[in-house]
């Protein structure tokens, strides 16, 4: 005989995309502890944060390895973003909605399943930003900036991170750099991309703060 436990994580699909990515993580975490709980499941972090990637793959999946789960930002959500409606603690490893948390998760289901999403365009401006920052490390004056070759960084290596070519002009450069430090500054605040969006502002500031010298 199969297990209900079996039978739960192999029935779960994933709900179309367009339902759901206008959205912000709060109301889908909601919905993803109403269907663990309503499966009898365990409500635990882990748990919850695997359901959430597989009814929602295109919200909790990581940034560079979008076939697993983004823990982070399912934690983030319930330790931050619900703490009018989830209850539990990270001791025991279980969380629960609280009455209003259930009104709450039961709305946005109902939403999600009626299609009825809202823009998404919030969404792809932050996957955006999100995939722009995250190639910036990928860049050889950053792996020259973090090994502290700080002789080495040249004109198209500044170039190749800011996205112009060494024709460009001054006044675009300084534009995309700060566009870049403004996208940085927006994602460092979600746990996920705190530690790169760091490393990231202090490679940015850093042009900033040696511009002449490395714009001849």
């Amino acid at each position: 005989m199969i297990s209900t436990k079996s039978n739960f994580w192999e029935k779960l699909q994933p709900y179309k995309a367009e339902s759901y990515l206008g959205d912000s993580l709060a109301p889908l975490v909601a919905v993803t502890i109403l269907k663990l709980l309503d499966a009898k499941e365990s409500t635990s972090m882990e748990s919850i944060a695997v359901t959430a990637f597989k009814l929602f793959p295109d919200k909790f999946s990581m940034p560079q390895f979008s076939q697993y789960p983004d823990y982070m930002r399912t934690f983030t959500s319930v330790r931050m973003h619900l703490k009018e409606y989830v209850e539990g603690n990270m001791k025991k490893n279980s969380f629960i909605l609280n009455g209003k948390g259930k009104i709450f998760a039961e709305k946005a289901l109902e939403k999600i399943e009626s299609g009825k999403s809202s823009s998404p365009k919030k969404d792809s401006k932050r996957k955006k930003n999100t995939r722009l920052i995250f190639a910036v490390p990928q860049t050889d004056g950053y792996k020259k900036f973090k090994e502290s070759n700080f002789d080495e960084i040249k004109k198209f290596d500044i170039c190749e991170t800011l996205h112009c070519t060494t024709e460009a002009s001054d006044e675009h450069l300084r534009s995309n750099l700060a566009t870049l430090q403004h996208m940085a500054t927006e994602i460092e605040s979600n746990l996920s991309y705190k530690e790169t969006a760091e490393q990231v502002l202090k490679y940015l500031t850093y042009i900033d703060d040696n511009w002449e010298m490395l714009i001849k």
